[in-house]
């Protein structure tokens, strides 16, 4: 049985025109409804010794980035920092957000650091781009960001 999601961002659709260093899309390429969820479980790993990780899953028009990730604090979560396709190549950048309403002193059991899984999911416009990279970026980030890039 699959764990319930909430929805964190979304859905964002990418713009027909770029600002620099990005290219225009081309040949009408779009990303539409793209959205994260996050599921409800979270695991305290002050060690970091669980992996952040992700993999891309394609059917049809549709997208589904899969990831695992970790944020500093249990009600912190992720977002969408950049949704675009540039030239052909389709980019969708997720972010770790802070979220004040629980980073208090009277919830110290709060601090993590947490991991968490997410799913980010969309839909291809206009044909399928040449590839879609995905990034999970965070303070708390192996590296701060894991990138996986998936030929299409």
């Amino acid at each position: 049985m699959p764990t319930p999601a909430i929805q964190t961002d979304g859905p964002v659709d990418s713009s027909s025109r770029n600002d620099a260093p990005y290219d225009d899309p081309v040949d009408g390429l779009a990303l539409t409804g793209v959205t994260v969820r996050m599921g409800e479980e979270r695991q305290r790993d002050s060690m970091l010794r669980l992996d952040d990780q992700l993999s891309v899953d394609i059917e049809g028009t549709r997208f589904e980035i899969r990831g695992r990730g970790h944020i500093e604090w249990k009600c912190d979560t992720i977002r969408l920092r950049t949704v675009i396709v540039d030239g052909r190549h389709a980019r969708v950048y997720a972010e770790t957000r802070e979220v004040d309403s629980c980073r208090t002193p009277d919830n110290p059991a709060g601090l993590g650091p947490w991991a968490i899984s997410f799913s980010i999911s969309g839909r291809f416009e206009g044909g399928r781009p040449d590839a879609l990279t995905a990034s999970i970026q965070g303070p708390f980030i192996h590296d701060s960001g894991v990138f996986v890039t998936e030929p299409l």
